[in-house]
Order: C-alpha cells, then sequence, then structure tokens
C-alpha cells in the first residue's frame, strides 16, 4: 500500500486518521488519501516524483551565485 506523510496543513483527523504529527508516515490506499492530497493535509511518498523530490541534494543540484543587485542600484552606483 503507498505511504503518505502528514503536513502542516493537517487538522486533528487526516485521511480519517488522527493526526501524530507533522511528517508521521500513514499507510492508506490512494482512495482514502485523495481528498487530503489535493487539500495538501498529506504528501505521496511512493510515487516517482516523490522520490525524485525527497532525494538527497548533491553538489551538483546547488548553483552558485553572487549577490544580485537591482537595475536601478547598479546604475546609482556607476554614476
Amino acid at each position: 500500500m503507498p505511504r503518505f506523510a502528514i503536513t502542516e496543513a493537517a487538522g486533528r483527523i487526516v485521511a480519517g486518521h488522527t493526526n501524530t504529527g507533522v511528517g508521521s508516515v500513514l499507510i492508506i490506499t490512494d482512495a482514502q488519501a485523495a481528498d487530503a492530497l489535493k487539500s495538501g493535509q498529506l504528501v505521496a511518498l511512493d510515487t516517482k516524483e516523490a522520490r525524485k523530490t525527497n532525494r538527497k541534494k548533491t553538489s551538483d543540484d546547488v548553483a552558485v551565485t553572487g549577490p544580485v543587485q537591482a537595475k536601478s542600484d547598479q546604475s546609482a552606483s556607476e554614476q
């Protein structure tokens, strides 16, 4: 059966189960989780998209950039 994690948006009852805290995992059917998924109370853990989103970040994932100045700030400092 698929696994779903409880989010901060969840109330006391989530998909017919007592909310045991953010990040807690429920093992329920897709049909049981459907409404809670739509409302953001649950996130799926066992889908390809979830595995891609939840994977550990590597150095390839992090872009290194310097501070960004607004164009108005740049033109003022050049004058």
